[in-house]
């Protein structure tokens, strides 16, 4: 998996929160079976969140007349057609980059005081999301395990 190289200001936090594998994971969703319904819907209300603090920061940068650019998904194709179970190793992973950067963007902008404020509003939602990620892993795990 690529390392998130580390934002030095908003600008470079948008694409990586807008291209995060959480939401490569909700737009390919397909290739998974009807028993993962419950990670599926979780997912979507994970990714749903962290869309809204994509929002907040083109909202912030639109104010501002900043450049906005939501940037492109890394190739995770290599992710297609696994477990969800393997597959959401893959996110927890990812999202403790997210939440690095959103911290490395903080610090980056830490002269605007309006700037920090909208940051550390998202800091709080990709940890939150963090931690519900790696309680959906660990219970995905444990199914797997029953299962297996």
């Amino acid at each position: 998996m690529a390392e998130v190289v580390m934002p030095q200001n908003m600008e470079q936090l948008l694409p990586i929160l807008s291209r995060s594998l959480l939401q490569y994971a909700v737009y390919c969703w397909p290739w998974t079976s009807p028993e993962e319904e419950f990670e599926r819907t979780e997912l979507q209300k994970l990714a749903e969140r962290q869309e809204r603090d994509v929002e907040r920061i083109v909202a912030f940068l639109d104010e501002r007349e900043r450049a906005i650019d939501l940037g492109i998904f890394d190739d995770w194709s290599w992710l297609h057609f696994v477990s969800v179970d393997f597959l959401l190793k893959y996110v927890v992973a990812n999202q403790e980059q997210v939440v690095e950067a959103v911290k490395a963007a903080r610090r980056a902008e830490a002269d605007d005081p309006d700037a920090r404020q909208v940051l550390d509003d998202v800091l709080r939602e990709e940890e939150a999301i963090l931690a519900e990620l790696r309680r959906l892993h660990e219970r995905s795990e444990k199914l797997a395990a029953q299962s297996g």
